[in-house]
């Protein structure tokens, strides 16, 4: 148990971008949560993140990245609560529909406000039901099936 508690204190912040057929999504490890949560993380680190994770997936590079991301950064900050309701302590993810994702770039040329109201609407963190290193893809669901 102690060594547990140990890994857990070792925890680094991770974000994750994944392309899925239904859209893409953005994980947040417990780490990250609880620090987003506690007012530790947010911001310009928290964005510099999340650009770098959608040019690791390759979803969208450059100026529009960094716009995207600061508009993401203000929305997990002001989504505390949510978060903090859905947090099971294995942090966070965020599902975003293609069809919402063309809502934030198409809201993107009026600049990181405009993508924030956007945003307010139609994100949501959803509680992640495994840890990190376990994810389970669309395709093994259905071979399950």
């Amino acid at each position: 148990m102690q060594a547990m508690a140990r890994a857990k204190a070792a925890e680094r912040e991770r974000i994750t971008v994944s392309k899925r057929w239904w859209g893409i999504d953005i994980v947040m490890n417990d780490k990250l949560t609880q620090d987003v949560i506690a007012g530790v993380e947010g911001g310009g680190a928290l964005a510099a993140g999340i650009t770098s994770a959608f040019a690791t997936a390759s979803v969208i590079t450059g100026g529009a990245a960094a716009v995207i991301g600061v508009a993401l950064a203000a929305i997990f900050a002001a989504k505390v609560f949510e978060i903090k309701v859905i947090d099971n302590g294995k942090g966070v993810h965020w599902p975003i529909s293609w069809p919402q994702w063309a809502a934030l770039i198409g809201s993107a040329p009026a600049g990181p406000t405009a993508i924030v109201a956007v945003a307010m609407v139609v994100l949501h963190p959803l509680r992640n039901e495994q840890a990190a290193e376990e994810t389970v893809s669309c395709e093994h669901w259905i071979a399950l099936l």
